[in-house]
């Protein structure tokens, strides 16, 4: 047909257009109708339909003060809705319906489908053209998720698998099964298969399907066909059309690849299958979680109606050792009484019912109905049963709450299933109770989250009844015996263990009544035991009951009730025995109770022993003491023993407690006593009497702890110092200069003299070693050795945060003196400290002292000896060059000598004498002396002279001028080179060096360790400025030439000057032997 038929929706704007005999697209029109068999004209073009994922909802009850009942609501299955019609009729969602009444097509998109079904000229293209085929054989069963992205005209379709919720999502299930099937259109029946497969540990499987190789789009749904053992596939979650199924939506060849790729349910969704439901305990008490629906569809009357029947389940599980604990829900969730709460006694059961009274709903928004967050509060709770009441299906999940809120989807209830599969795998039975829903479906969502066999739907009228029958279940039938007890005072002990091992036996006037066990715990509560009735429907049996007496012990009586309603009770003859009416298929139970005889006094003593450090020490320690209660009855034995341990004594006696004593403790000064059990106060009087009453059990307890004793330290004292001498070195002679006939000799008189200096001190010091003994049996950590003396800088190697262990330990020490002299003397002392908290006894601190003096010692001498020798004299007086060595005792010593030089006619001859002086440990000193020695020339007598013959006379030359010869200074036009050092308090060394020689020299300055090359040209001067330690020695030469000495003085001291000269110490000495000073120019 050339034009279209069209149909108008005014509030969108969308033209419907149907083309079903397409030619290829030529336009864009075109191609969106080769799309989708529909063109869809309006707000937003070709593309006026949204992209999403399929639709797979249905409606359900909307419950009164949740959003309007009857709108039309979406409900979409995955990420894709489609609102387009385009998808074909059978692909629109199933619209809301009511719990108080259906109302399916309603609103205004369902009056457009109607529209478009009832107009005759319209046709609705549903799915694809017949002529798109694809011809593929179904691939073999996939485990896992194919890798990679789908190829070209391929889609890749993966199921996500979940379990259990969790904290975080929901755990992944392995082992499920699934089919995927083509179809035509956005429907989740039919098709063709395209491949099956199995979920992996990830919980995850999937296919790669091929799409059809034209324009028009594919679609594709899973369905589960198999689950792992021990869960089931969950296939409808309501009628018929309502499958567990999930739908891709619609999916094209020219899509991108992640277009391609569909997860099924949906981003943020797991499939769900239902975990098996474990049965509860068959025994009589059980721990139950009652989880109250309190939503806004629950009206005050039925409210009211809902605590009365809680608290009817809670009466009837009196005397029965069951334990409650409360939840409630709604949009949201939160827990009541979250501790299991004993309900077999009245104090317990008023506890439970006064926290249902107070059961409220929120209202407002918040009254939804959310079961996926009323189950999560019973997750990871140790209940037997799980029992959830509610009165209509979920329309919220999550937290904080999704939904629509006004109808139930697959969402709520897969949701749901997740966090009832949780409570699950705790072994607790889920057991679901439906008011007032009793249409199919609701049933089949109450399966889901609990079994067929433990889910119950009744009504408000019959709720209590049906509760208490649920709750009692294993009770019914059955007589539960509780025993009571109290002590001998009459005062209750509730769960007491006495309450254990007591045998009871019974008989019925109509049918059987089995044996009873011995009473025990059941559920934590002691005292319970139970037995069968076996008798026909109807009757009412006469019940007698009799308990085997313990010795001592009193029988106080007996309470019995049926159903939850006190019955009248007849003693018997004997004590211990009663009887009461029963009656067939009830809960019958009684409470029997019997006081404890009062019972003797029983006294233990105890020791406790610490070690110094204050650590307890193991009981058997405690048996070196012997413990004694003095009194009537009194004992005596090793301590911690079963001498002295629960020792039956006269109630009402006064006894003395006493300890022996033992070396090396503190003993005990205070006893401490405490009642362990029994009635009433404990009389004791400190340090050490106690009167114990009847029934009491006391235990008293001293304490020593063991002392140790101080660290001895000794130690001893060593005092030493350096001690150095300095030595000048000078020679004379007693005239430079003489003048002899030719030939004759010059007779010189020389002196060389060795001079030391007064003896300069320093390096006091005081060493030794400190010897610290640890006389305990334990290490002392922690401890700190010191050594001090006065004006003295003192170390210890090793000796902070030392351990001593038993025994003596040695640790060297150094002191240092400033200032010392050798007459100083005084005592050094060594200080050990260590915390004594953790050594029990000790002070923390201890010392030695050692006196020292300097007097007394001989100093390590450097300088005590000087080496001369003369290079034209034999200074020893032996052979030529033998040195001559002088002592301390000799300085100054004088060499005089007398030597002969020999002449030259008419010449002046110099005589160089060079005196040289070693010191151990000092620089080389050298002295010299030069003379000279003239002659005059000889003169011969006159020789007669011949008077010349004149040759003949020759041409006379003109005068030729000789050269001029260059000028020569002769040697004795030139002088020395010289110098001199000063220093000063501050370390500072100046020399000041004079080369008045013809040749350039160089001088040597040594200040301490260090020496300083110093060049200097001919006829120049030259000023050096370094530094040096405080005492260090400076030495000035010239090549062995010693021109000055000095020491830097102690630092910031005053210079050393000789009173009323100014002149230095060195040099004074000198001048005053008539030396001439080398600081001046020799020559």
């Amino acid at each position: 047909m050339d034009d279209p038929r069209v149909h108008r929706r005014r509030r969108a704007s969308w033209v419907v257009w149907s083309a079903p005999g397409v030619k290829a697209p030529e336009t864009v029109k075109d191609w969106c109708r080769m799309r989708t068999g529909f063109l869809l004209v309006g707000n937003h073009g070709c593309s006026g339909r949204r992209r999403g994922s399929t639709l797979s909802a249905r409606g359900s009850k909307s419950h009164r003060g949740d959003r309007a009942a009857g709108r039309p609501t979406w409900a979409a299955s995955g990420g894709y809705v489609e609102r387009d019609l385009a998808r074909g009729v059978g692909s629109m969602v199933r619209w809301g319906a009511s719990a108080r009444g259906e109302n399916r097509g309603s609103g205004v998109v369902g009056r457009v489908a109607a529209l478009l079904l009832l107009v005759p000229a319209m046709t609705v293209v549903a799915g694809v053209p017949a002529h798109a085929t694809w011809g593929e054989s179904t691939p073999p069963d996939v485990v896992g998720v194919p890798s990679g992205d789908p190829g070209y005209g391929k889609a890749k379709l993966v199921i996500n698998k979940g379990g259990d919720r969790t904290s975080t999502g929901v755990s992944p299930l392995s082992g499920a099964r699934f089919e995927f099937f083509r179809t035509t259109s956005n429907a989740l029946s039919g098709g063709t298969s395209v491949g099956t497969c199995t979920t992996d540990a990830t919980g995850r499987c999937g296919i790669l399907a091929s799409l059809s190789s034209s324009y028009y789009d594919t679609y594709f749904y899973a369905t589960e066909l198999s689950a792992p053992a021990g869960w089931s596939a969950p296939g409808s979650w309501g009628g018929s059309d309502d499958p567990v199924r999930y739908a891709t939506g619609a999916i094209n060849r020219y899509d991108s690849a992640s277009q391609r790729t569909r997860l099924l349910p949906g981003t943020g969704r797991t499939w769900p299958d239902v975990r098996t439901n474990p049965q509860a305990p068959t025994r009589c008490g059980i721990d139950i979680s009652m989880i109250f629906d309190v939503s806004n569809s629950i009206d005050s009357s039925e409210l009211t109606t809902f605590k009365a029947a809680g608290r009817s389940v809670i009466d009837s599980l009196v005397n029965t050792p069951s334990r409650v604990a409360l939840h409630k829900f709604a949009t949201d969730a939160s827990t009541v009484l979250g501790a299991l709460t004993p309900v077999g006694d009245a104090a317990g059961a008023t506890t439970v019912k006064n926290a249902i009274n107070g059961l409220t709903g929120p209202g407002g928004n918040a009254g939804g109905t959310n079961w996926d967050r009323g189950l999560w509060q019973s997750v990871n709770s140790d209940y037997d049963v799980a029992l959830i009441l509610t009165d209509g299906d979920p329309t919220f999940w999550g937290s904080p709450a999704a939904g629509p809120g006004d109808v139930t989807t697959l969402r709520e209830v897969e949701e749901a299933i997740h966090s009832a599969n949780a409570i699950k795998a705790g072994k607790t039975q889920v057991i679901a109770v439906g008011i007032g829903m009793s249409g199919s479906d609701s049933v089949k969502r109450l399966n889901l989250i609990s079994d067929p066999g433990s889910t119950y739907t009744t009504t408000w009228q019959e709720l209590g009844e049906d509760l208490k029958a649920i709750a009692t279940g294993a009770c019914k039938s059955k007589v539960t015996i509780q025993k009571k007890i109290e002590d001998h005072d009459g005062i209750p002990k509730p769960n007491s263990s006495y309450a254990n091992g007591w045998s009871f036996t019974g008989s019925t006037s109509a049918g059987t009544l089995g044996s009873f066990p011995a009473t025990a715990a059941v559920n934590g509560q002691n005292g319970f035991t139970s037995a069968d009735l076996t008798v026909g429907a109807g009757q009412t049996p006469t019940i007698t009951i009799s308990e085997s007496l313990k010795d001592g012990w009193t029988y106080r009586g007996a309470t019995c009730s049926v159903d939850g309603k006190p019955v009248s009770v007849t003693p018997g003859q004997q004590a211990g025995t009663f009887s009461f009416t029963g009656r067939s298929g009830s809960v019958m139970t009684c409470e029997v109770t019997n006081r404890k005889p009062a019972p003797p006094a029983y006294l233990t003593l105890t020791k406790r022993v610490l070690d110094a450090s204050g650590a307890t020490l193991p009981a058997s320690a405690g048996e070196a003491w012997t413990l004694t209660a003095t009194g009537p009855g009194g004992f005596s034995g090793a301590g911690n023993t079963a001498a002295v341990t629960a020792k039956s004594v006269s109630p009402g006696q006064t006894y003395t407690l006493s300890e022996s004593t033992k070396a090396g403790y503190d003993n005990g000064t205070t006893w401490s006593c405490v009642k362990t059990a029994g009635p009433g106060d404990l009389a004791f009087t400190a340090p050490d009497k106690v009167t114990p009453a009847a029934g009491q059990e006391i235990t008293c307890k001293i304490t020593n702890q063991a002392r140790m004793a101080d660290l001895l330290v000794s130690k001893t004292a060593v005092p030493s110092y350096e001690r150095d001498y300095d030595w000048t070195l000078t020679k004379t002679v007693d005239t430079t200069e003489q003048t002899v006939e030719p030939g004759a000799t010059a007779s010189f008189g020389y002196e060389v003299t060795a001079t030391a200096s007064a003896p300069q001190d320093s390096g006091f010091k005081v060493t030794g070693t400190i010897t610290v003994q640890n006389p305990n049996a334990t290490a002392i950590s922690g401890v700190t050795i010191l050594d001090a003396m006065p004006n003295a800088t003192c170390t210890v190697p090793g000796g902070t945060s030392a351990t001593i262990a038993p025994g003596a330990h040695e640790f060297p020490y150094s002191c240092s003196l400033t200032g010392g002299s050798a007459t100083a003397k005084g005592t050094n002392t060594a200080k050990v400290t260590w915390n004594k908290a953790p050594y029990n006894g000790t002070s923390g601190t201890a010392q030695a002292t050692k006196a020292y003096d300097f007097a007394s010692v001989t100093p390590t001498t450097t300088g005590a000896t000087a080496t001369l020798q003369d290079d034209r004299y034999d200074l020893n007086g032996d052979d030529e060059g033998t040195s001559a060595v002088v002592t301390l005792a000799e300085s100054p010593k004088v060499f005089a000598y007398t030597l002969e030089h020999g002449s030259a006619a008419g010449e002046c001859l110099p005589f160089t004498n060079t005196a040289s002086m070693t010191v151990p440990g000092d620089v080389d000193q050298s002295a010299s002396t030069t003379v000279e020695v003239c002659a005059p020339v000889v003169t011969p007598p006159p020789t007669p002279v011949t008077p010349p013959v004149e040759p003949p006379a020759l041409p006379v030359a003109p005068p030729v001028a000789p050269p001029v010869p260059t000028e020569v200074l002769p040697a004795q036009a030139f002088g020395k080179a010289v110098g001199k050092v000063r220093t000063s308090c501050q370390g500072t060394v100046r020399a000041t060096l004079d080369n008045a020689s013809g040749v350039r020299v160089t001088y040597k300055l040594r200040v301490g360790k260090k020496v300083h090359s110093i060049k200097v040209k001919s006829l120049a001067k030259k000023k050096f400025r370094t530094s040096g330690e405080a005492r260090a020695k400076v030495t000035l030469k010239l090549g062995k030439r010693v021109l000055d000495r000095i020491r830097v003085p102690k630092r910031c001291a005053p210079p050393e000057v000789l009173p009323a000269t100014g002149l230095r110490g060195g040099a004074a000495q000198a001048r005053s032997a008539g030396v001439v000073s080398l600081g001046i120019r020799l020559g």
